[in-house]
């Protein structure tokens, strides 16, 4: 059972923790791939590649993420169903901007 303080204040920590989570790239050098001479077998022209536009779902993702985290802050920050949730999306904010 969460204690009134957990409870209190879980939303604002879910918030910060997003907020870090959707800032953490913007602080980390771009991850533009692997060296073609680490691999074992030499590719000249791979026969998979996503085009460039097709990760743009993450701007969605993170947006949606940090809609969510202010939506429950503002609107469900006593409802049940809500804070049941948030703390398993706070801890994987935090370890998702640690990671990043």
């Amino acid at each position: 059972m969460r204690t009134p303080f957990m409870k209190r204040m879980i939303q604002p920590a879910l918030l910060l923790a997003t907020l870090a989570f959707v800032v953490a790239p913007a602080f980390t050098p771009p991850f533009t791939g692997y060296d073609p001479g680490q691999f074992p077998v030499a590719i000249e022209r791979p026969s998979i590649q996503p085009a460039g536009y097709a990760f743009a779902i993450w701007g969605l993702i993170y947006l949606w993420l940090l809609i969510h985290a202010a939506f429950g802050l503002w609107k469900r920050r006593d409802d049940p169903a809500f804070l049941r949730p948030s703390l398993p999306l706070l801890v994987s904010g935090l370890l998702g901007s640690l990671w990043l």
